[in-house]
């Protein structure tokens, strides 16, 4: 075998591993999203407690009035997804009551952005927590309360 052979063969094989020996530069840069948990060991929990989630839930409510007029109510239980800074990134209604007081139910959680996130492992990540918003009328006058705990029925 010639020298000139030698190096030709020598040669493609450097082209060989040059050209499919290279990986995808743009695959690496990628970062692989993560899912959403569903379960985590420290569950989303809102900043300021029941109390304040009441409160904000009370100064934000807009009862929509066909269903105040027609005295309609009830528990619209939703999924709020919790994204790492404690943002609601996802509503996804469960169970609702009917579709007014549903949307409204997630215009609320939306307004709603100041969670502690999900973690694992001491690891914050984006997490679903469980969400209810109970719609009810107290009296015969109408007055609209809403809380996010079972409504006191004592008069």
């Amino acid at each position: 075998m010639s020298k000139q052979s030698l190096f030709f063969i020598i040669g493609m094989m450097i082209i060989n591993i040059y050209c499919f020996g290279q990986t995808d530069s743009s695959s690496n840069m990628i970062k692989k999203k993560e899912l959403p948990y569903t379960y985590v060991e420290q569950m989303p929990s809102y900043k300021g407690g029941d109390k304040a989630l009441d409160s904000i839930i009370k100064k934000n409510i807009k009862y929509p009035k066909a269903a105040l007029k027609e005295r309609i109510g009830g528990e619209v239980k939703m999924k709020i997804l919790v994204d790492s800074s404690g943002k609601v990134k996802d509503v996804k209604i469960s169970e609702g009551v009917r579709d007014d007081l549903d949307k409204e139910a997630m215009r609320l959680a939306y307004l709603l952005n100041d969670w502690r996130p999900g973690k694992i492992n001491g690891r914050i990540v984006e997490s679903y927590t469980d969400f209810k918003i109970y719609f009810y009328t107290e009296d015969k006058r109408k007055k609209v309360d809403l809380i996010n705990i079972k409504p006191n029925t004592k008069k």
